[in-house]
């Protein structure tokens, strides 16, 4: 060593996502452990095809398919993709169907993981309210597929479908069992929107906009006298307007989404997180409250 710079920063997140990105610029000899980007794998359903299909993969594209992640390992993907083809009755071939009467259900439809919509086994609209069962559930939104699926349980029963009202039941407690060992905690990309406000030095805070799961814009304002139509105006400028969709994900972009989840986890004390969505929109106190409430050690 013959030279030592260094750079200040306002945080500790600030530092931890400048040490990544300049690690992987200057390639450090010595320094293996954060050299290279890695690669996340992500869950996608493809809504644009008839009958829609789960699959996984480690590339995300503003292509019309809705992802879910990431995962924080391919045999995790694998696991929570396996479990999801068993909660749900989903097609797992590939490539188009063309439904009709005369056609034989495969397998999957004898082990109970497909209903079969390429032999009328499964309506349209059955199928699709299947779809939406899984999407709800890659949103986080348990409650919801547990009511639908227990009325749909209880309609069986009604009906004398013993079988398969014995067959939902199953679903349910499988489903629940899942919940429980939180095997499955994510979400789609597309809906995260968020504003994280973390502590800064001396009596700052630091202020990370992230749009569908990407960091849009950052900054660091006054605890003490913070300027809320600055963060108001890009709350604006990214959530309205042309520039509503910004779904192009870089392999930069997960890393630092990444690295920013596992620093508000750590310090889930001081952090605030706001979520931001059309039904609900970011109010100004709301902000100024949040910025209020930031704790420091």
């Amino acid at each position: 060593i013959h030279d030592v710079t260094y750079e200040t920063t306002e945080t500790e997140l600030s530092a931890l996502l400048l040490e990544s990105k300049e690690i992987k610029r200057l390639q450090p000899r010595f320094n293996t452990e954060l050299k290279r980007y890695r690669k996340y794998p992500f869950l996608w359903i493809d809504q644009r095809n008839a009958y829609p299909t789960l699959g996984w993969t480690y590339d995300v594209e503003g292509d019309g398919v809705e992802y879910f992640g990431p995962f924080s390992s391919r045999r995790v993907v694998e696991a929570t993709l396996d479990i999801i083809n068993k909660l749900f009755l989903l097609r797992e071939c590939g490539g188009d169907i063309n439904p009709g009467s005369g056609n034989s259900p495969c397998l999957y439809h004898g082990l109970k993981r497909c209903g079969a919509p390429c032999a009328l086994e499964q309506s349209p609209e059955e199928y699709a309210a299947e779809v939406r069962r899984v999407m709800q559930f890659l949103r986080g939104k348990h409650e919801d597929v547990l009511e639908s699926l227990t009325r749909l349980m209880e309609k069986r029963s009604r009906e004398l479908r013993f079988e398969a009202a014995a067959e939902i039941r199953d679903r349910l407690r499988m489903l629940r069992r899942v919940i429980r060992q939180q095997e499955i905690m994510t979400h789609s990309i597309r809906e995260q929107n968020l504003l994280i406000l973390t502590p800064a030095l001396r009596t700052h805070v630091e202020v990370h906009l992230v749009k569908g799961g990407r960091v849009v814009w950052r900054d660091v304002i006054d605890q003490a006298r913070p300027n809320i139509d600055r963060i108001m105006k890009q709350v604006k400028r990214f959530f309205t307007g042309a520039q509503r969709e910004l779904f192009r994900h870089s392999i930069e972009d997960i890393n630092e989404m990444r690295i920013i989840a596992t620093y508000c986890l750590s310090h889930r004390e001081e952090s605030v997180l706001l979520s931001i969505n059309d039904g609900q929109p970011l109010k100004r106190d709301a902000i100024a409250e949040a910025i209020g409430a930031i704790g420091r050690s």
